[in-house]
């Protein structure tokens, strides 16, 4: 499982696998949500199909965001999404994938999220890693503890939007590992959702520019060229993507 947070913008991203244990076919799939525009895409990408949706309807997948009073979508904290804000209990140290880690444990009778599904029986259990290890990972070094793993068991009961009362109910054991955390900016493409657009609705842009030859940070031009543009042409950051810098002067993006 893969996690992005952009706060600025209110995006975010996960990426995971299902394995197919609630029906439909196992396999890789990536979310992102949009919080501005209150628009969520979900990308097979085993197959590369993309389905997008409205935040404001309920969804199964959607399980990491919170109503206001008034119905309207927003990212869930951290804090709720990991169920930090439970009592967790110290169960000692384990080793989960070739690590020693501190493992905690919390018990909830009932638990629903904002979209109807609902919890019950539930043992939660978490993995962080020890202080005395640094973990040198692609995105950041950490000396402190992280979150490692997570395993989750119990009972979920599944609503069924057009007739309330033909609820579905199983039970469920979900394990998940998180291989790397970092809380600087994510990268500027990192919410590409040009899957999701069709050939008619994506446009090629080449902008010239007369730019220094040497001393250029092109990470820092992507992002700080993305940034005007969306300023500029009034759309959301994800409709700003696959920019490509070609030696000094010329840029080319695509816009959808």
């Amino acid at each position: 499982m893969q996690e992005f947070y952009d706060s600025v913008h209110d995006l975010f991203r996960v990426d995971a696998y299902y394995n197919g244990q609630f029906g439909g076919n196992p396999g890789p799939f990536q979310v992102i949500q949009d919080f501005g525009s209150q628009v969520y895409y979900y990308i097979n990408q085993h197959t590369g199909n993309c389905t997008a949706g409205s935040l404001r309807e309920p969804d199964i997948f959607l399980q990491d965001i919170t109503l206001d009073k008034d119905g309207n979508p927003h990212l869930i904290s951290p804090v709720r999404l990991f169920l930090l804000d439970s009592n967790f209990s110290y169960e000692g140290v384990s080793t989960v994938r070739g690590l020693e880690v501190d493992s905690w444990i919390t018990t909830k009778d009932s638990y629903m999220f904002p979209t109807g599904v609902i919890l019950k029986n539930v043992t939660y259990e978490l993995f962080f890693t020890r202080p005395e290890y640094t973990l040198n990972t692609l995105l950041s070094s950490n000396s402190t503890s992280v979150p490692w793993a997570y395993n989750m068991r119990g009972v979920v009961t599944f609503p069924n939007y057009s007739d309330p009362t033909n609820t579905s109910t199983r039970e469920f054991n979900v394990a998940g590992s998180l291989f790397d955390f970092s809380v600087d900016e994510p990268p500027y493409d990192a919410f590409d959702a040009s899957l999701c657009f069709s050939a008619e609705e994506t446009h090629t842009v080449v902008l010239l520019f007369e730019t220094p030859r040497v001393g250029i940070d092109f990470r820092v031009f992507r992002t700080n060229l993305r940034a005007s543009l969306v300023g500029y042409l009034k759309v959301r950051p994800l409709q700003i993507n696959n920019i490509h810098v070609s030696g000094c002067c010329t840029s080319g993006l695509k816009h959808m």
